[in-house]
C-alpha cells in the first residue's frame, strides 16, 4: 500500500516522517527538520495558493474523541503549521498530496 509523505506529530515523542520509497518499502525518518519538510512539500507550480497537503487533528472533548479536524493547506499555511509553537493539540498528521 502506497503511503504518501506524512508527518506525524504527537506530544509523547519527536515528530517523524513516513513515506513509501521507490522500491515500495515504507520508510520512517526520525531525524528531520521542518525546512526539509518544506522543501519536499513545496509546490511544483510555484503557485503560493496551490493546496499541497492535508492537516488532520483529533477533536477531543470531555466526552472523548468527537471527530477529526481536517484542513487543506497551501504553502504559507503548511509553513505556519510546522513552525508554530503555540499551545494546543500537539497530536496531528500532515500528509502531502
Amino acid at each position: 500500500m502506497y503511503i504518501p509523505d506524512t508527518i506525524v506529530k504527537n506530544d509523547s515523542e519527536p515528530h517523524y516522517w513516513i513515506y513509501t520509497d521507490e522500491t515500495g518499502g515504507v520508510v520512517r525518518v526520525e531525524q528531520t527538520n521542518d525546512s526539509d519538510i518544506i522543501e519536499k512539500f513545496k509546490s511544483t507550480s510555484n503557485d503560493p495558493n496551490e493546496l499541497i497537503s492535508v492537516f488532520k487533528a483529533p477533536n477531543v472533548t470531555s466526552n472523548g474523541l468527537e471527530d477529526n479536524h481536517l484542513e487543506l493547506l497551501n504553502m504559507e499555511e503548511l509553513d505556519r503549521c510546522l513552525y508554530s509553537k503555540h499551545p494546543g493539540n500537539k497530536n496531528n498528521f500532515i500528509a502531502y498530496f
